[in-house]
């Protein structure tokens, strides 16, 4: 995990972070381990930095510990932001360009310089990058959100601190769009560059808190081609029409509200106070970006998301915490009625078994072995199907996040279970051959070891037979009269 290993590769190849959180979770995580993680990065990361810092507890390097991640990001952060602003205090004169920072190399190290850069001189923030092309002009947070996590030779988390600084510096850049035309005409907000190219929930909620109404902004899929060329010629072929655009509100925020929500560039393309939407149909936000784009985007990014009325503009957008704690009512409710059928089949099961051997409640149990193995077995499939019940119901809930309470709806079936095993139980122990268990062992165990026994006794019985078989060629001894013929 030194400097000539993949540790600090994005999810493109491994994730540093999902590296720790498994050699953390199989118990194989050294503190040497993680303090070697800051070589890639040249951070020095003490062992007792570490500890003050409260990403994990070890008396020696060699010491297997449990890592608090968040903790551990926050702690070589700060190691970063110390080590940008003593390069910042050794510049000589005020840094002119930014975009030399943002390289591969400076991006394995969490931009070092650029941060440097940008804290002797926060002006950068708002520098174009160099060069010409079709639509907006591009700036340093578009192009540290478009290299994403997704690059590979870089631990990510080590580019959040530029982000903050960059949103701190200039807010006005969460504002401006960029890649305007294909695929989409209005082009790309920052937040949208955010959860489509994999950044974590904690470098979009900084984005989104910049510029709120981002998450609230309705883009028109779709734009006549002639306006389109007007307002962002191709390179090479004039400028923008510049009173064209002014028109619009400028090229960096073309958008206009409406009715509780934001819709960009309402006259580029065509529409007018009287033909305003009034649902989201052939409109694309951020939320419809995130369930759209692969892979997607991590669930707690999504629920930072809202999500607009899909019926009718007026009625607002839903949280997007709300709309996950709905998605996973909804699961849950289809998960119960799946259980609730299962159980019928469980209860046919101890019908069967019920039929078997009939006694009443706080009566003795009759002594019968062949019906109440019968019994028994036909307790067993009801018990397999609660098993089996459980199995799917736990599975239907896996990943939730929101809704609680799902556990308290499963009570029930497991009380029906056991009860199913201690019907089991006592039938075995009013059995010949029954052999008491230890005071405290699972339900249904004495039911099981009684059935055992009398399997090996009817084996045995069988065994027995067949030699007796043998010992007369399979037939019947037949005793005779003697023929008359006979001297007998």
């Amino acid at each position: 995990m030194g400097a000539g290993s993949s540790a600090s590769a994005g999810p493109g190849q491994y994730s540093l972070d999902d590296l720790l959180t498994h050699l953390s979770a199989e118990g194989v995580l050294t503190a040497a381990k993680v303090i070697a993680t800051g070589e890639d990065m040249r951070l020095p990361l003490p062992l007792d930095y570490l500890q003050d810092k409260g990403a994990f507890t070890a008396d020696t390097p060699d010491a297997i510990i449990a890592l608090d991640l968040d903790k551990f990001r926050d702690a070589v952060q700060s190691k970063l932001i110390e080590r940008a602003a003593e390069q910042a205090e050794a510049l000589e004169e005020k840094p002119a360009d930014i975009y030399r920072y943002l390289t591969p190399l400076e991006a394995r190290r969490g931009f070092p310089q650029a941060l440097a850069a940008l804290k002797a001189n926060p002006k950068l923030a708002r520098q174009p990058m160099p060069g010409s092309g079709r639509g907006s002009k591009w700036l340093p947070l578009h192009c540290v959100l478009l290299l994403g996590p997704k690059y590979p030779g870089w631990w990510w988390p080590l580019a959040e601190p530029l982000v903050k600084a960059l949103c701190k510096a200039y807010p006005g850049a969460c504002e401006q769009r960029v890649l305007e035309g294909s695929p989409h005409p209005c082009g790309q907000l920052p937040l949208e560059l955010a959860v489509t190219k994999g950044w974590d929930a904690r470098v979009v909620d900084v984005v989104q808190k910049t510029y709120p109404k981002a998450a609230e902004t309705l883009d028109p899929v779709k734009v006549p081609g002639g306006i389109l060329k007007k307002a962002f010629p191709p390179p090479g072929k004039g400028l923008p029409d510049q009173e064209f655009l002014n028109e619009l509100g400028g090229p960096e925020v073309l958008s206009n509200d409406i009715k509780g929500a934001t819709v960009a560039v309402l006259a580029l393309s065509g529409w007018n106070k009287d033909k305003q939407p009034t649902t989201p149909k052939g409109m694309r936000w951020v939320r419809k970006a995130a369930e759209e784009c692969r892979p997607l985007p991590k669930l707690e990014v999504v629920m930072l998301l809202p999500k607009p009325d899909p019926k009718n503009l007026e009625n607002g957008w839903s949280d997007g915490r709300e709309v996950q704690r709905l998605l996973e009512e909804k699961l849950h409710k289809k998960a119960c009625k799946d259980a609730k059928n299962a159980s019928k089949r469980a209860k046919k099961a101890e019908g069967f078994a019920k039929k078997a051997l009939p006694f009443k409640p706080g009566k003795p149990v009759p002594v019968d072995a062949l019906k109440a193995k019968h019994a028994i077995r036909e307790s067993f499939e009801a018990a397999q199907i609660y098993d089996q019940l459980l199995a799917d119901f736990t599975e239907a809930h896996q990943g939730f996040v929101v809704f609680e309470g799902w556990e308290e709806a499963s009570k029930d079936f497991v009380e029906k279970r056991s009860a199913v095993l201690e019907k089991a139980d006592l039938i075995a122990a009013a059995q010949e051959l029954f052999e008491a268990v230890p005071e405290g062992a699972d339900v249904g165990l004495a039911a099981r070891k009684w059935v055992d026994a009398q399997e090996i006794r009817d084996e045995q019985e069988r065994e027995k037979k067949t030699l007796d078989d043998i010992g007369t060629g399979g037939a019947p001894i037949i005793r005779s009269a003697p023929h008359e013929g006979s001297k007998l």
